[in-house]
C-alpha cells in the first residue's frame, strides 16, 4: 500500500525550479483550436467554500480527475515575481511559494493551509492572501492564472471540463461588464509580463 501524500511546500530548488518553468511553457501553451478550452471566472474564487454544494476547489478535484492527476501545485505568483532572488525568501521561510496538494485532498485541511500563516524567524507568510496565483496540473494537462488587478481567473484545459453547471462562478454569468474578447486580451497582456519575469528567475 503507497503512502498517503500531504499537502506540503516546495523546499528544493530543483523542484520548484523544474514547477515554475513549466508553469511558464504552459502559460505559453498554444494548443490547437479543436483542443483549447477557456473559462473565466472571479479572481478569488479559490476562497469560496461551498455554494449549493459547489466549490472552486470540488471543481478543480473533479478535473484533476478528468486529466488523472496525483497532485497538483498552487503557486503564489505574487511572491515568485516580487522576489529577484529567492533564496533570500527561502532563507526566511525555509521553503518557496509553492504548495504541492494531492488530488484527494481535503478541502477543509487544503483551506487551513493556505489560510494559516506560518512564523519564521523574519516574518509569516500566507499563501491564501495573494493577489494572484496558479495552480498547475500535475500532468500538465491544465493550469490555472487568476490576478487580482484585473478581477478574473482563467481555467485553460486540454482535457475538456467536469460539468460547468457545478463551477460556482464563471466570469460571463457575474462579471457581465467584461466581455470574452477584452478578457482574452487582457490575459494575454498579463500572461507576457509573467513569463518575462519567469524566465528572468529562471535565468
Amino acid at each position: 500500500m503507497e503512502p498517503k501524500l500531504e499537502i506540503s511546500y516546495i523546499r528544493q530548488e530543483e523542484e520548484f525550479r523544474a514547477i515554475l518553468g513549466l508553469y511558464n511553457n504552459l502559460l505559453a501553451w498554444e494548443f490547437p483550436k479543436s483542443q483549447k478550452k477557456s473559462l473565466y471566472f472571479e479572481w478569488d474564487a479559490l476562497k469560496y467554500g461551498f455554494d449549493k454544494g459547489r466549490s472552486f476547489w470540488d471543481y478543480i478535484k473533479k478535473l484533476s480527475q478528468i486529466s488523472h492527476d496525483n497532485y497538483i501545485f498552487f503557486i503564489d505568483l505574487m511572491i515568485c515575481c516580487s522576489f529577484k532572488d529567492l533564496a533570500v525568501y527561502k532563507e526566511s521561510f525555509g521553503c518557496y511559494p509553492i504548495i504541492k496538494i494531492p488530488t484527494d485532498f481535503n478541502e477543509t485541511v487544503l483551506m487551513k493551509v493556505l489560510g494559516q500563516p506560518f512564523e519564521c524567524v523574519k516574518g509569516s507568510y500566507e499563501a491564501g492572501i495573494t493577489n494572484t496565483y496558479g495552480i498547475l496540473s500535475g500532468n500538465a494537462r491544465w493550469y490555472v492564472y487568476s490576478d487580482y488587478d484585473n478581477q478574473y481567473g482563467k481555467l485553460v484545459s486540454s482535457v475538456g471540463f467536469p460539468p460547468q453547471s457545478n463551477f460556482p462562478v464563471i466570469l460571463k454569468e457575474n462579471l457581465c461588464c467584461y466581455t470574452e474578447e477584452v478578457v482574452q486580451n487582457n490575459a494575454n497582456k498579463v500572461n507576457e509580463w509573467y513569463i518575462k519575469k519567469l524566465q528572468e528567475l529562471n535565468e
